[in-house]
This record gives C-alpha cells, structure tokens and sequence, in this order.
C-alpha cells in the first residue's frame, strides 16, 4: 500500500489511513482523486521513479522552512548591492587596461585584494548560509522533478486542482522556482574549488553575489515553500493509494 516517495508523503498517507472523517463531502472527493489518478498510470510511475532519485534522510522540510525564515542581510544593505557590480566592473577593465597601461596594475591588484578582503569579513556567515542550502540540493532537484509532474496533469477533481493551484501562485510555477533555486546554490558551490574560487571572489565577489541571489529568491517565492512541500506529499500520499486502486481494481475503492 504505501509506495509514497517521500517523507511528507508518507506521513500524510498514515494521518489519511488513521483518518475517521464521515464526512461524505470529504470522502468523495478524496475518492474522486485517487480514481483520477489511478487512470493515469504513466504519471504515477514516473513520479514515483522520480522520487527515488535521491532518499531524504528526515528534517529536510524542516531546514529548507527554517533556512526561508532567516533574515536577509545583503539586500537590506544597499552598499552590497552596489558593490556587487561597481567593484567587479572596475577590477575587470583596470585588470584589462593594464595589459596597455602596466602603471595601473597596482591599481587591480588593490582592487582584487578589496574584494578577497569584503569577502573574508563575512566568510564565516557567508559558509554557514552555504552549507545549510547546498546539503539540501539533491532533495530541492527531486522536488523540482515532482512538481513538473504534478504541474503537467490536467486534473478534473476538486482535490487535485487544489493541489495543482497552490503551484501556480506567482510568477513562476513551482517547479520552474525551485529550478531557478538549484542554479543559484550549484553556482555558489563553485567557490568549493580552490582555483575557481580564487579568480570568482577575487574578481567578481562571487559569495555577495550568490547570497544577494539567494536573499532575492528567498524575497520572491520563500512564503510558498512549506505549502509546495505539503502539495507535493498530499500528491504523493494519494499517488499510493491510487497504485493501490489500480493494482487492486475489485477491492473496495480505498478512501
């Protein structure tokens, strides 16, 4: 029975077996969707398969909800987002110009070093905030692939256009949010390399620009999380019961 993909799936599946709601309304249209799905059979396999990409070790919600509530810092300071294009632009063209002007490379040097300096007073909070999001990538690249499942059907019942409306709220739909979410932390894993970090923050304060990045997303779409987690387990949790309907077709219809 239980062939949900995730742990939010999993744990709404047993709240829906323990569930002892009369309520015919209720029942119907819980009914309706896993009929509804039971008929799309392909997309209940495909969404399954794309569950088991990567195994949630438990707490992810947790950390991907507490990570959307910290406050911003760099874009509450207008001074970073300045410096997050003036400094690279000047460090570029006065690297650039030296190559015909050799008296203005102290200059670029100057400049390079005022970013690895920008960069070092704030490398301590800078990893912490990486690290917190970069260990979540593989989950946040297995919800991106569920929600493009979900958000692909063209549903009929009550219960499922709910599901599939919470995914369109803003001005991307979910999956689309989330994709854009895993750029911006695989790019900011790049200062992970040595060599690549030492042109990167060095040249175009990678780190500020990464978190002003991260800080925006955060801005735009950090509210719907928690309910595009919750969408994605109540889709899933209704995935296995509708597996259950269509292996079973001569039982009881589950509800």
């Amino acid at each position: 029975l239980n062939r949900t993909v995730t742990l939010e799936g999993k744990k709404l599946l047993a709240g829906l077996l323990k569930s002892e709601t009369l309520d015919p309304k209720v029942i119907a249209e819980r009914q309706q969707a896993v009929q509804e799905l039971s008929a799309m059979s392909m997309v209940m396999q495909d969404f399954q398969a794309a569950g088991k990409i990567n195994r949630e070790e438990g707490g992810e919600k947790e950390i991907l909800e507490d990570w959307v509530r910290q406050p911003a810092y760099y874009t509450g300071k207008k001074i970073y987002s300045y410096l997050a294009v003036i400094l690279p632009s000047l460090t570029i063209l006065s690297f650039t110009v030296s190559f015909f002007f050799t008296q203005l490379f102290g200059l670029s040097i100057a400049l390079y070093l005022l970013q690895l300096f920008i960069i070092g007073r704030r490398f301590t909070h800078t990893s912490r905030n990486h690290q917190t999001i970069s260990r979540q990538l593989e989950v946040l690249r297995k919800y991106q692939l569920l929600l493009a499942i979900i958000e692909e059907g063209a549903y009929t019942g009550k219960e499922l256009q709910h599901i599939s409306s919470v995914l369109f709220t803003g001005e991307l739909s979910a999956s689309r949010a989330i994709r854009s979410l895993t750029r911006i932390v695989s790019a900011f894993d790049s200062r992970l390399n040595v060599l690549a970090a030492v042109f990167l923050e060095g040249f175009l304060l990678w780190d500020i620009q990464c978190m002003i990045r991260l800080e925006r997303w955060k801005r735009q779409h950090g509210g719907n999380v928690a309910e595009w987690i919750k969408a994605i387990g109540r889709y899933d949790a209704l995935s296995s019961l509708a597996t259950y309907a269509f292996n079973h077709p001569v039982f009881s219809y589950p509800i």
